[in-house]
């Protein structure tokens, strides 16, 4: 996951951009899935993207509980819980986990590799979650 915001400065990106007339690197459509993109101020929005996929990508947006994430009564909240009041999505959940790694390594409403995309030379898409599971 920390190189999936490198892949968009290399020669395929390059050239999928210059089809597409986008910088990858830079646009909202490769973003989604290449990067978290939290929206930080200008100064340190770059040095986040250049994380990748950090904490946030799988874990959902960050602000709410990467304070308090590392507390010991953190331990002791229920999924339901750290989900309702922090936005956490509790990856230990085979359920939870399988639905936030498809939203980019399959697509879901918000993130698609379209036909554009492919059209310009997109790598196909593979996820296989057992895969990922015993990794």
């Amino acid at each position: 996951h920390n190189k999936a915001y490198r892949v968009l400065f290399n020669e395929l990106s390059i050239s999928m951009g210059k089809i597409l007339k986008i910088e990858p690197h830079k646009d909202q459509l490769c973003l989604k899935c290449h990067a978290v993109d939290t929206g930080a101020a200008a100064d340190t929005r770059d040095q986040i993207l250049a994380e990748g996929v950090g904490c946030g990508g799988c874990h959902g947006p960050s602000q709410k509980w990467v304070g308090v994430h590392y507390l010991p009564e953190w331990q002791t909240y229920s999924n339901e819980k750290k989900w309702q009041e922090y936005g956490f999505i509790p990856t230990k959940n085979l359920v939870s986990r399988t639905l936030a790694c498809a939203s980019c390594h399959v697509g879901d409403a918000d993130r698609e590799v379209n036909h554009d995309l492919i059209a310009a030379g997109h790598p196909r898409l593979a996820f296989e979650p057992a895969r990922f599971h015993h990794q």
